[in-house]
């Protein structure tokens, strides 16, 4: 067993479960539990579907070789995709569940159906905009030995096409927070769980638009478990598909989302202390705020150039042009200060101002509109089972299987 704050390339595949409840998961109590379930989620992604799958296919193979596992089986969570997605998902060894279009849908209630379905003692969720990476997965498997971690990811790539104004931003964001060894952290994304430890803190919350990965690492490190990220690479992740033609409406959306669920998990959790002590933190500390100077600067030229076009007196629209110049000069000491080009060193000056005009209504919306009781979710039923879950071992994962699939 790894020790913790042991190398994680050393030592082998065993743990044991804490205190965990009875496994409750809908799944066919015939079908023999395998070592590790991989759960896709994914809705209209027909563009990375396959390479998504061929690459998981792929890395559960180099574990099998490496004898970290010996049985397991892929799962895609499908919320009601109008395109090619199950079509294409089809062709691969690989059971599909589908959500139906009437039920409430997010990437939360996909992670949870997938997980009411699968049979591994460990659980690999992979959001199908992603590449698994299959350098990581071994390191993870044996992160993961310990009694007291719960889950383990790994450093992040955003594909983002070199030409997109947002690839030196991205690509900033991810260094700062990568790790270069074995470390904790807050939250995970694209990740190895152990199964107990996700049923003994209820699962993920079907009901929430976005945040689950950060509500359920919440409610894990709340009960004692740690979770960890190892430097490998886990996942390179095509935010905007093959092309990496990302936009700041994108980014902007993804904020909306995950702000919202963050302010419904808040309201659900609302009677534990250490939740709303988090989130707390997370929306209240002083740099939050800095988008509210920018804030009030652009407020100010809005103001003074309007009053420049209503009353047309050569004092106002002098004022007007002053102000603007001014403005105009601190955007280019920025860049020449930080060695940005206009446009950059523009968004810099600015972009804390939507990002917070959006978080923050966000959250209070989310938080008024709460969540339902994840219990009354709707359960799997027969004709919600488009491709039926299979043991895979080493040999038969077939992973030349759905080359073809363009």
């Amino acid at each position: 067993m790894v020790v913790p704050g042991g190398d994680p390339n050393e030592g082998s595949l065993t743990f044991s479960p804490r205190n965990a409840p009875e496994s409750t998961v809908s799944r066919d109590d015939d079908r023999a539990c395998c070592d590790l379930s991989v759960i896709v989620i994914a809705r209209n992604e027909e563009e990375n579907i396959g390479d998504c799958l061929s690459s998981i296919l792929v890395s559960l193979e180099k574990a099998g070789e490496r004898g970290l596992i010996s049985t397991w089986e892929v799962i895609l969570s499908d919320s009601a995709s109008e395109d090619r997605t199950v079509e294409i998902a089809s062709k691969f060894p690989v059971g599909i569940v589908r959500l139906s279009r009437t039920w409430p849908l997010s990437a939360g209630a996909g992670r949870s159906i997938g997980f009411s379905i699968c049979s591994g003692s460990l659980v690999l969720f992979v959001d199908g905009d992603c590449i698994l990476q299959e350098n990581w997965l071994p390191v993870a498997l044996k992160a993961i030995g310990p009694d007291d971690v719960a889950g383990v990811d790994g450093n992040l790539v955003h594909m983002i096409d070199k030409g997109n104004f947002f690839h030196a931003i991205l690509k900033e964001s991810e260094s700062s927070q990568a790790v270069s060894s074995v470390g904790e952290v807050d939250t995970l994304g694209q990740a190895l769980f152990k199964r107990d430890a996700i049923q003994e803190v209820g699962g993920y919350n079907p009901f929430l638009k976005g945040g689950e990965d950060r509500d359920i690492a919440y409610r894990l490190r709340r009960e004692g478990y740690r979770i960890l990220r190892v430097p490998e690479i886990s996942v390179h992740h095509r935010w905007a598909g093959k092309k990496g033609n990302l936009r700041y409406f994108d980014i902007l959306k993804s904020t909306f989302y995950w702000a919202f669920g963050d302010g419904q998990a808040t309201r659900w959790n609302f009677s534990d202390r250490s939740i709303r002590s988090a989130q707390r933190e997370r929306y209240l500390r002083s740099g939050e705020f800095k988008g509210l100077f920018p804030a009030s600067i652009l407020a100010l030229l809005l103001c003074v150039n309007l009053l420049a076009a209503f009353t047309v007196s050569v004092a106002s629209v002098l004022f007007a042009l002053a102000v603007d110049l001014l403005t105009l000069l601190g955007i280019l000491l920025i860049g020449r200060h930080k060695r940005f080009g206009f446009r950059r060193a523009l968004y810099e000056s600015f972009s804390t101002t939507p990002y917070l005009l959006i978080r923050f209504p966000s959250f209070f919306l989310g938080f008024c509109y709460g969540s339902k009781n994840p219990d009354v979710y709707p359960k799997v039923e027969p004709e919600n089972i488009v491709q039926a879950p299979v043991a895979l071992e080493l040999g038969n994962s077939q992973k030349d299987f759905g080359r073809n699939h363009e």
